[in-house]
C-alpha cells in the first residue's frame, strides 16, 4: 500500500491573530482621519447654529 500523507496536524499551531505593525499604523491613520472629519462637522454645525440664533434674534429685534 502507498504511504498516505499525514496532514491531521496541519492546523495544530494557533494562527497569529494579533495585528501587525502595518495594520496598527493603518488603523491609527484611519482613526485620526475620522476624528479630523468629526471635528470639522462639529465646527460647521456650531457655526450654522450660531447663524440661526443670530437670525432669530434679528427677526425678534426688528418686530
Amino acid at each position: 500500500m502507498a504511504n498516505k500523507i499525514s496532514n491531521h496536524n496541519r492546523f495544530e499551531a494557533e494562527l497569529d491573530t494579533s495585528p501587525s505593525q502595518l495594520q496598527e499604523a493603518l488603523w491609527d491613520a484611519r482613526q485620526q482621519e475620522r476624528e479630523r472629519i468629526a471635528a470639522g462637522w462639529r465646527r460647521n454645525l456650531t457655526f450654522i447654529a450660531l447663524a440661526v440664533v443670530a437670525a432669530v434674534l434679528a427677526v425678534l429685534v426688528m418686530r
